[in-house]
């Protein structure tokens, strides 16, 4: 789904920048197998344990935000078949 400001390649490219360089380094191992949401604008994070819930807080604040989700630790946050790896398998 697009958002009104950014194309999904937008959100895509800057989330995963912000991801790598700003959240990443500080989750820690019991973090693993559960979602980030990023508002790409303010930065703002959130983790949580559902795919469709983890942007809630954000969007509480922000209700148009452009945020990124990614699942710590995959290369991928779902799938749509088969089984899912772990990152760097």
């Amino acid at each position: 789904m697009g958002h009104y400001k950014y194309s999904s390649e937008q959100i895509a490219e800057k989330g995963e920048s912000i991801y790598q360089q700003k959240v990443s380094s500080g989750l820690v191992k019991e973090d693993k197998g559960k979602y980030v949401a990023v508002d790409i604008e303010t930065e703002q994070v959130a983790v949580g344990d559902d795919l469709l819930t983890v942007g809630d807080p954000i969007r509480e604040v922000h209700p148009d935000a452009a945020i990124y989700v990614a699942r710590v630790g995959y290369p991928a946050g779902a799938k749509l078949g088969g089984w899912m790896r772990e990152a760097g398998r």
